[in-house]
């Protein structure tokens, strides 16, 4: 029964979408998704999202949501190809998966990642990925998502300090300002997790 009814809701929700259309490419609202961050980086937006024990990705995809990022609905909902959440009930697995965030970003709105941290500017998102395999870690090494929310030791909107270190939000472990380099124990990312790549990237529809 559930699943029906999220069969015929997802049916809706496609042809709403298809009737109303979609943001334009350079909607993306930084000060909505930061806002946002900062409210709930402590905490969760529930029940209108699930609260999930490995929640970091899931709470940024939920920033950017806030940011005035669409919806898409096609394709399998384990694939990258949809990135959507219905309710409290149920989500496309790249709305809660940081791989899949990644490479549904990537392959599906065609976004360009960086790991230059001086490029990064509020509402960008930073992702972690690590390998043990003494290779480079890869998108699918991915574990860990953030947003950033400021600079240097304060916020700093709209525009970085050029001299100034990104500061997050994120969940698990929540933390509403951790510096870009390090852990919320305080640990320096480089030493915690073996051959660390970041993907740094802006969203957009």
């Amino acid at each position: 029964m559930k699943k029906k009814f999220l069969l015929v809701l997802s049916i809706i929700l496609i042809l709403f979408g298809i009737i109303t259309g979609t943001a334009s490419a350079d909607s993306y609202n930084r000060q909505a998704a930061v806002d946002y961050a900062e409210k709930w980086a402590m905490s969760y937006n529930t029940p209108k999202y699930q609260e999930l024990s490995e929640d970091c990705t899931n709470f940024v995809s939920q920033c950017i949501r806030a940011g005035g990022i669409d919806y898409m609905w096609y394709g399998d909902r384990t694939s990258y190809l949809p990135w959507w959440h219905i309710l409290y009930a149920d989500s496309a697995y790249s709305f809660t998966y940081a791989p899949l965030l990644f490479k549904h970003f990537s392959f599906v709105r065609n976004v360009n990642s960086t790991s230059w941290i001086t490029n990064l500017y509020y509402g960008d998102i930073i992702q972690l990925a690590s390998s043990n395999n003494g290779y480079p870690a890869g998108p699918d090494n991915i574990f860990h998502s953030r947003i950033v929310v400021g600079f240097g030791s304060g916020p700093n909107y709209p525009d970085p300090n050029p001299n100034g270190n990104p500061y997050c939000a994120q969940h698990t472990s929540n933390s509403s300002w951790v510096r870009w380099d390090l852990t919320t124990y305080g640990e320096s990312i480089f030493t915690a997790y073996p051959n660390l790549t970041l993907y740094c990237w802006t969203p957009k529809n």
